[in-house]
């Protein structure tokens, strides 16, 4: 999704030299003004804070550094006649730095399989690799699932991982699918509400094992495509709300579909229990919450604030939906990200069962019924 910036704000300046750390796999990712090297204003490049990435020793800190914020045609043009001691109406300086971390991303990444750089490879490279070389045995997949830890903030967790945090699978499952099993599967990324980008072309990926592809919007084919083999499939779609859907194919036959369809706005909650338990006053019944539209389809960006409450003497453990939301696990509300919310039930011991409920202000009141063996 598209998000907007304000270029304006945030700055940081430093009067004076500082040390320039050097990357070990990139070019430099500061920039200086100085007036002997003639450069045009204050230069400011996407920059990365994470000393790992740099030689040892070297790392940018804020000690004598100010906050400060420009407006977005801010230039100083620098002394193009050397005799002369100005900077056109500009404080004149040898040596200051300007810098500003530019994220979009507020702690997510991309759901496309993607190559990080040169030797840290995506899912699909990463497995043809393996699968091309019968002397390699198999492989080791950092991670199946996310984990607190290893993370910068506003994010609690890794996010390398093929199913998140709170259990919820995300795209990295199914392309591990597509390479590890033999039925028949497709799977489409992204999901398909982009209001306000209508006519905008959007990336979509088709995650396979088949070895030919149709794509369609709706019902129009938006053409088919031979896969090879750990391969996927790919199209520029300009957005237009309605149906996207796959066909895969083996040997000319239609074996696998998925959809994507453009939903209404939620209007009811949903509780799915995905984990089953034994009361023995140790397991945990997992569930997710979802948001409906009106025709009974899950809305992948809804977020509601949602409450969750028990009976029959079962306890809520956790919930989790975001990994940039700072609220504690053990809370029994939070904010949907993406459509969901995950929920972790204990029973009491030797239960016969217990009721789940959600509820949200605008969504109304659901619940689970747990029967216990």
């Amino acid at each position: 999704m598209r998000k907007e910036i304000n270029f304006n704000l945030d700055w940081l300046f430093h009067k004076g030299d500082i040390k320039v750390p050097r990357p070990l796999d990139k070019g430099p990712v500061y920039t200086q003004s100085k007036t002997e090297r003639r450069l045009m204003g204050p230069a400011a490049y996407n920059y990365i804070d994470v000393p790992r990435f740099y030689q040892a020793g070297v790392e940018i800190r804020n000690d004598g550094w100010e906050k400060v914020d420009l407006p977005h045609d801010y230039v100083v043009d620098q002394d193009n006649d050397p005799t002369q001691n100005n900077a056109h109406g500009y404080f004149r300086y040898e040596n200051a730095w300007y810098r500003k971390h530019f994220s979009d991303s507020y702690g997510r990444v991309t759901a496309y399989d993607k190559d990080m750089n040169s030797y840290f490879l995506g899912r699909e490279k990463t497995w043809k690799h393996v699968a091309e070389r019968e002397y390699m045995v198999g492989m080791y997949q950092w991670v199946a699932i996310d984990y607190r830890g290893e993370s910068n903030w506003p994010v609690l967790s890794s996010r390398s991982g093929s199913i998140d945090l709170f259990l919820q699978k995300k795209s990295g499952f199914y392309l591990n699918r597509a390479h590890w099993t033999d039925e028949p599967m497709v799977h489409i990324v992204p999901h398909w509400n982009f209001k306000g980008l209508e006519g905008e072309r959007i990336k979509v990926t088709v995650y396979t094992n088949c070895d030919e592809l149709e794509l369609f919007l709706n019902g129009e084919s938006l053409g088919r495509k031979q896969i090879e083999k750990y391969g996927r499939g790919e199209w520029d779609v300009p957005y237009a709300p309605g149906a996207l859907r796959v066909e895969g194919y083996r040997n000319g036959k239609s074996v696998a579909e998925d959809e994507r369809v453009t939903t209404g706005a939620p209007c009811r909650l949903r509780l799915t229990q995905n984990a089953e338990c034994v009361a023995d006053g140790s397991q945990c019944a997992l569930f997710t919450c979802e948001a409906l539209d009106e025709h009974g389809r899950s809305v992948p960006d809804a977020s509601e604030f949602v409450e969750f409450f028990t009976t029959g003497g079962a306890k809520i453990v956790g919930t989790g939906s975001d990994i940039c939301d700072h609220t504690k696990v053990t809370e029994p509300r939070r904010k949907m990200y993406m459509g969901k919310i995950s929920v972790a039930v204990r029973p009491a011991a030797n239960s016969e069962g217990f009721e789940l409920y959600a509820k949200s202000d605008r969504l109304g009141l659901c619940k689970a019924v747990v029967k216990l063996k």
